[in-house]
């Protein structure tokens, strides 16, 4: 039996992507930071720094960078929140939203790619599959869960499967 090894897995695709999506974005003048922030604040306008920093798992300091770059390259716009003048809301520009545009056709372009080899009846597992292992890895208490593997016992089972 072999454990599962999605780190493996997940470490190349994301290794791969983020190349891709790296050297894609620096001829857009974005990073890759700034470019998940700008399409982030397209899709949700008027979404707050720190819900934007919830969604998509990041750091709050790397938003803030990143809102600042965008609104210093004129994508975004930021408004002072009526109800709490300390929370600002993101906006998108005009220029910001053409941006976008760019973004997901790189995007469409690599997905496409990485997927070429899955048939129909892979596509329709896969997709929700991935998402719903996102949902749960990111609404993981990384403290919570290494206190509880710290407290399993050495012959305690793990998870396995054949030839994976």
């Amino acid at each position: 039996m072999h454990t599962i090894h999605f780190g493996r897995w997940f470490g190349a695709l994301y290794r791969k992507t983020q190349t891709y999506m790296k050297e894609s974005f620096k001829e857009l003048g974005l990073g890759f930071s700034d470019s998940i922030v700008l399409v982030t604040a397209c899709i949700h306008e008027g979404i707050s720094q720190d819900e934007i920093s919830s969604k998509l798992a990041i750091d709050k300091a790397v938003t803030a960078k990143s809102i600042k770059n965008l609104e210093g390259k004129g994508l975004i716009k930021r408004e002072t929140h009526s109800g709490n003048l300390r929370m600002k809301k993101v906006f998108p520009t005009p220029d910001g939203l053409a941006m976008k545009e760019r973004i997901d056709h790189f995007v469409a372009m690599w997905n496409r790619a990485i997927v070429q080899d899955l048939n129909e009846e892979e596509l329709k597992y896969i997709f929700p599959a991935l998402r719903k292992m996102a949902l749960t890895a990111t609404s993981i208490n990384i403290e919570s869960f290494l206190y509880e593997r710290r407290s399993i016992t050495s012959d305690a089972p793990y998870p396995h499967s054949e030839n994976v």
